[in-house]
């Protein structure tokens, strides 16, 4: 299965709170942009687009995979434009299916970004 998720926060015009400002894990679930913790991006504008590949290991799907890349975008005070520079994550995880009926699984994913960011990323439920 391929799963593509875009999450995007675009100001028109009036100020937000710097504590306020979209940007990595900011989303509803805190969980964009695996790559880099909370807040690594930020701007008035931003942008996250993800793509993941998922794929069974087991027959009965207790244990499946992934492999995933995101990209993500914003604008800041030095002058750089939203979609003007790209950050760009990549990873893969595996998936342990605890309740068929519900789908629910425990993620465990490691992913990689720039500026040697990495990390282990454990979630309860998909991602997207």
């Amino acid at each position: 299965m391929l799963a593509l998720w875009n999450w995007g926060s675009y100001l028109l015009s009036g100020d937000i709170p710097y504590l306020e400002l979209p940007g990595t894990a900011r989303d509803g679930s805190f969980r964009s942009g695996r790559a880099y913790v909370s807040q690594y991006f930020k701007g008035t504008q931003f942008n996250d687009t993800e793509l993941e590949l998922r794929f069974p290991i087991m027959r009965n799907k207790f244990l499946s995979g992934v492999a995933f890349g995101s990209m993500q975008s914003a604008n800041d005070e030095h002058g750089t434009k939203l979609f003007q520079k790209f950050q760009p994550g990549y990873g893969a995880g595996l998936r342990v299916l605890f309740n068929k009926a519900t789908r629910t699984n425990l993620a465990l994913d490691y992913a990689f970004g720039r500026y040697g960011a990495r990390g282990f990323f454990l979630n309860l439920n998909e991602t997207f």
